[in-house]
Formats: C-alpha cells, structure tokens, sequence
C-alpha cells in the first residue's frame, strides 16, 4: 500500500520540526555580548585582586585574581569599576562565564564588592536576573551584621515560599 504523503513531505517536516526546536533552544538562552552565547546563571567568584588588564587600547578592561580568574568589564566603564578596588583587595565579583573567540575564558562581571570597604559597582549591560538574594548590598549606614541579618532574613523568606510550594504540590497530589 502507498502512503498518501511522499517522502518529501516528512522530510520537510522534520526539518520544520527540527528547525523550531533549535529556534526555541536558542531563545531560552541568554546572549553575551556580540552574541556569543553566556552561561545561563550567574557565578559568584571570591579572591583576591593581583592586577588590572588592560584592552588593545591601553583602557582598564578587567582585573585578575589570585586564583587566576580573569574578572572582565568593558574598557567604557573602567572608571565604574577602578573606583572600587586596589590591588591586594578581596573582592566579591558576580557574573556570566563566556569564552572569546580566541578561546579565552573570563568572567563577564555584573557587580564587583570590595569586600574590605563594602563599596559596590554594577555593570548595566549585565545585570543579574531579578534580586540577587545572596548579594542584597549593604543599606546606607548599615553594619556587616545588619547585612547579614537582612540576607538570613531573605533566606528565610525563600525557604518559607519553598514549604509553601512543597505544601500546595502535596495538597493537588
């Protein structure tokens, strides 16, 4: 017996079909500048600052860590980020692992702490995905022990929306 269909037919359709699933992949996922792909969620990376890197025109573009992670920021906004590091500073740094085209691994920073002096600067072209819970950022005036008593009590809250969820799951179960 002789499909209805010719073979052309399923071809093109699982091409649409294959096609579609890569268009969907594609969008889910978040770009990097110039559009290389970047990791999908934020890495938080602690350390010590070991010196400053420069971009092919001699501007701050990055920072180096004892640990020999490269911290990337783009040269327009060295100022931003000089302002709040030195070099033997600990610093908090927060952002998106990507690779260069040379192959060259580094990460894309959204926001910097200097752990020593609490000064904070944010990258607006990477920001973080909505708050960032283990990252509130000191209030004006406040102490290390307000700062950790406002992120346990951020913590807390997500726990509680946790039970309440695991609670609503088990209720429809």
């Amino acid at each position: 017996m002789r499909s209805k269909f010719p073979i052309q037919f399923f071809l093109v359709l699982a091409l649409v079909a294959g096609l579609g699933l890569s268009a969907a992949w594609l969008t889910a996922q978040p770009f990097g500048p110039k559009g290389r792909l970047a990791d999908a969620s934020p890495l938080t990376v602690n350390g010590t600052m070991q010196s400053f890197t420069t971009a092919p025109k001699g501007e701050v573009d990055g920072l180096i860590l004892n640990d020999g992670t490269w911290v990337h920021w783009p040269p327009h906004m060295a100022d931003r980020f000089t302002a709040v590091v030195s070099k033997g500073d600990q610093v908090k740094a927060i952002g998106f692992m990507e690779t260069g085209p040379a192959g060259d691994t580094k990460l894309e920073i959204s926001r910097l702490t200097n752990l020593r002096t609490g000064k904070s600067a944010d990258n607006p072209d990477r920001p973080l995905p909505g708050p960032a819970v283990d990252d509130p950022g000191p209030a004006a005036g406040a102490t290390q022990s307000d700062d950790f008593e406002s992120r346990l009590q951020a913590l807390e809250r997500q726990l509680d929306q946790v039970r309440k969820e695991i609670d609503r799951l088990r209720r429809e179960k």
